[in-house]
């Protein structure tokens, strides 16, 4: 399973973006079952509220795949991590609109 946490705050000068991975899986409330990936995304307050939706949508989307979560979650890497979640947008890009 995958969780993404998401803010506001003024703790932040620039998007942020963190992933945490457990191979076991951790217990999460209203989880269906044991988390594996977690996200958290960190938006600036000042930032609109329709580029901090942006954000959401665009790292929702890098998530939304049973394949990414699962390259993501057997990772060995951070780099092999972020490489499968990048490469889903590029996927995305690739495929064009509709």
């Amino acid at each position: 399973g995958v969780v993404l946490a998401h803010a506001r705050s003024s703790a932040v000068d620039e998007t942020v973006v963190g992933v945490g991975v457990s191979r076991e899986g951790v217990a999460v409330a209203g989880a269906s079952g044991p988390v594996h990936v977690v996200v958290a995304l960190v938006v600036p307050d000042r930032v609109p509220s329709r580029r901090y939706l942006g954000w959401l949508a665009l790292v929702a989307r890098m998530l939304h795949g049973d394949a990414t979560v699962e390259a993501v979650r057997t990772a060995a890497t951070s780099e092999a991590a972020q490489a499968a979640l990048l490469g889903t947008l590029r996927d995305d890009v690739e495929a064009g609109p509709g």
